[in-house]
């Protein structure tokens, strides 16, 4: 019975997700990661696109909540996709990964 019992005290414990910052001495732009900023939209439809530095406005369609903050830095890699969406801005893309970035 009590080897019950810390099996069902120990098996509750819960588990948290943190955003750790990047191991600075890992190249993001060796990993395929362009630098971007999230940029709140309010013309043709759109909601939030990410300019990357080179100056490219890259459409996700949907930009998950925890990233969706105008003005936040991320380290993103996306490829593009030929889709249709209401937004008539940037080059519509699927992000394959996006991470908030903590340089400038």
């Amino acid at each position: 019975m009590a080897l019950l019992s810390a099996l069902v005290i120990f098996s509750c414990t819960s588990v948290q997700k943190t955003e750790k910052k990047p191991n600075e001495s890992v190249d993001p732009v060796a990993l395929n990661y362009e630098k971007g900023v999230v940029k709140f939209w309010e013309l043709d439809g759109c909601q939030y696109l990410i300019e990357t530095a080179n100056g490219k406005k890259l459409n996700p369609g949907i930009l998950d909540t925890a990233y969706a903050h105008d003005g936040l830095k991320v380290w993103i890699r996306y490829k593009q996709v030929d889709r249709m969406n209401i937004c008539m801005s940037g080059i519509t893309v699927d992000i394959i990964d996006i991470k908030k970035r903590y340089d400038d």
